[in-house]
């Protein structure tokens, strides 16, 4: 479980047999701090709405089983505009294994599809191989900035700004920005290697 939690591209609670909170990742923390769809309140993991109460209550009866019953995944999507920031929550039952922590009972996954994923320009040059100047435009535009956006932050003209997106999209094969940012969306968390140093750097 000690690895899951380290992950962060969804947030990971880990909750006990009473809904207590355990653990959890970094992105986890956010979703608990964030004005969003779920809470932790009094050590216990809830929903913020009340009318997402008992649907969360399900949520964790049906991961943990009833008698008769045995444990099953569920998900359901908590929060809504304009109370709070929507948020996918999926509920799945832990067995015990070693090396996991035997309090852990359920793993709440969180998505929030309003959070913007970082993209790592070093990481999408070493994957798509793009110079560095092309794989930065390329993560910007994959973290939602515009061209004119883009020529800002790095002192550019629009245009070369422009000329570099073409040449991001020449080389890994896209007629369009969008495709562009598909694919460095899709490739951004490839465990690609750093490159070796030189011997005696």
């Amino acid at each position: 479980m000690g690895t899951l939690v380290d992950q962060d591209l969804v947030g990971l609670i880990c909750l006990d047999c009473r809904g207590a909170v355990v653990e959890y990742n970094a992105r986890g923390r956010d979703v608990l701090l964030a004005d969003g769809g779920l809470r932790e309140r009094n050590g216990r993991l809830v929903a913020r709405r009340l009318q997402d109460a008992e649907a969360f209550e399900d949520l964790l009866a049906a991961a943990l089983g009833e008698p008769g019953d045995p444990p099953r995944p569920s998900v359901a999507v908590l929060g809504a505009w304009p109370d709070q920031r929507p948020l996918t929550a999926w509920v799945k039952p832990v067995a015990a294994s070693p090396g996991c922590d035997p309090r852990i009972a359920v793993l709440v996954v969180v998505v929030d599809p309003w959070q913007p994923t970082p993209v790592n320009p070093d990481q999408i040059a070493r994957s798509l191989g793009l110079t560095p100047a092309e794989s930065r435009v390329a993560a910007a535009l994959a973290e939602g900035q515009t061209v004119a956006d883009i020529a800002r932050a790095t002192n550019r003209k629009p245009e070369s700004v422009r000329q570099l997106v073409k040449q991001a999209l020449s080389k890994t094969w896209c007629s369009r920005q969008a495709e562009l940012v598909r694919v460095v969306l899709s490739t951004s968390r490839l465990p690609v290697p750093a490159p070796r140093e030189a011997a005696g750097e």
